[in-house]
């Protein structure tokens, strides 16, 4: 009977510790704004703005859109840069919209 609660202790804290593993890899996801996956989090839509023009400080916005992912809201921003890229910045607007 010990054994048998020592090998269920000891399950319950490999499944705890693997679980708590496989969390911290999804916190570790860079939020650089180039995909859904990638979105920056804001609280105000003029965090948006900043971070685009320090991001990307010769850079014109040609388009402002409201676009959904697996029915979240994000603002999707195209930039054109100086040399006439064209780049994205995704905000997760969650929060706020």
């Amino acid at each position: 009977m010990k054994g048998l609660k020592k090998t269920g202790m000891m399950m319950v804290c490999l499944l705890l510790m693997t679980s708590c593993a496989s969390i911290k890899k999804k916190q570790n996801v860079s939020r650089d704004g180039s995909s859904f996956e990638n979105a920056i989090n804001v609280n105000r839509i003029s965090e948006c703005y900043s971070y685009i023009s320090n991001a990307c400080v010769d850079c014109q916005i040609k388009e402002q859109l409201l676009v959904f992912n697996d029915k979240r809201p994000y603002n999707l921003f195209k930039l054109k840069k100086n040399n006439g890229e064209v780049i994205s910045y995704y905000f997760d607007i969650s929060k706020i919209y």
